[in-house]
């Protein structure tokens, strides 16, 4: 069942990820986009946690201290960031062909951690909910041939880890242990929860 929004509250999703639209198109909620650019360097001895909830929380106030939106008083803006860790490092999106291979390589056989950090402003950029949720995946051993053919297709190159689980990769994975749609970009059940509490009629 679709969900309804209050005729006078504006949700702004803080990303132009067509991963995180379609997410949120899916439980019927209103709302708009307005892509956010940010430095999403990583802070010296910044743990996984710490980095994506900080990222998601910079990313859902660019909107307020940039005056990027008509804002009222019963506006919400939500961020998410989504990062892979694996073998106590953190894997942002590869920047060539070579760094595709290496976290490719990293993942098979193994288990990794997809973290995504969630947060929830309102109109004046105060937090009104934050979250880390943490998706355990493991992947099957991968040939050399599955990497450079996956490579290929260009699909691990604008993702975090390498890898798309709703795309052609969904096929190294061995098995989960949490959310899946955390793993695409946004944990769609959490924020569902948040959208009943604070303004869902």
């Amino acid at each position: 069942m679709a969900l309804n929004t209050n005729s006078d509250t504006k949700l702004i999703l803080a990303s132009a990820s067509p991963r995180r639209i379609e997410l949120l198109d899916l439980i019927g909620i209103n709302f708009v986009t307005i892509p956010t650019n940010i430095d999403e360097a990583i802070l010296p001895n910044e743990k996984a946690t710490d980095m994506v909830l900080r990222l998601a929380t910079e990313k859902a106030f660019k909107i307020v201290s940039d005056n990027l939106a008509h804002l009222n008083e019963k506006s919400l803006i939500i961020g998410a960031d989504t990062t892979v860790y694996a073998n106590i490092e953190i894997l942002g999106k590869p920047v060539d062909r070579n760094d595709a291979y290496r976290m490719l390589k990293l993942l098979s056989g193994n288990k990794h951690q997809v973290i995504g950090g969630i947060a929830l402003l309102d109109h004046l950029g105060k937090i009104v909910e934050q979250a880390v949720q943490i998706t355990e995946v493991e992947f099957y051993p991968l040939s050399d041939q599955q990497i450079n053919s996956y490579i290929d297709s260009r699909e691990p190159f604008d993702k975090a880890g390498a890898y798309a689980i709703q795309g052609i990769a969904m096929q190294f994975v061995k098995s989960i242990n949490g959310s899946y749609s955390n793993i695409v970009g946004l944990d769609i059940a959490l924020v569902t929860n948040w959208f009943r509490k604070h303004f869902i009629i």
